[in-house]
């Protein structure tokens, strides 16, 4: 007979030791948040304005000129998507720059 699957996540998709559920919109294992939904789709639901279908299908931006750029991330906050793995990595390196160069010009 097969192991039964947990019903506590194993830290890849979720906390330790939080109730795992499959997300009824995304269909994703990940923590339960609301409603039987993960993170992300409660928060689409959330800054949807709480639609009565639910959570609204997950936006994708085309921005192939501006990947893993500033302007890349700047895109993704306008348009209320989740940044993408280089656009992210873009913005922390400037933030990251931009920290290090305010505490080296900082009065002493």
């Amino acid at each position: 007979m097969p192991p039964m699957p947990s019903k506590f996540c194993d830290g890849v998709d979720c906390t330790p030791g939080r109730r795992a559920v499959v997300c009824g919109s995304c269909g994703h294992l990940r923590d339960n948040r609301a409603y039987g939904w993960c993170a992300a789709c409660a928060r689409r639901w959330e800054r949807a304005g709480r639609p009565a279908g639910g959570p609204p299908p997950v936006r994708h931006v085309e921005h192939d000129d501006v990947v893993g750029t500033t302007r890349g991330w700047d895109l993704h906050r306008r348009r209320g998507t989740t940044p993408c793995p280089p656009c992210r990595e873009a913005h922390a390196a400037d933030m990251r720059g931009r920290y290090h160069a305010g505490r080296a010009g900082g009065a002493a």
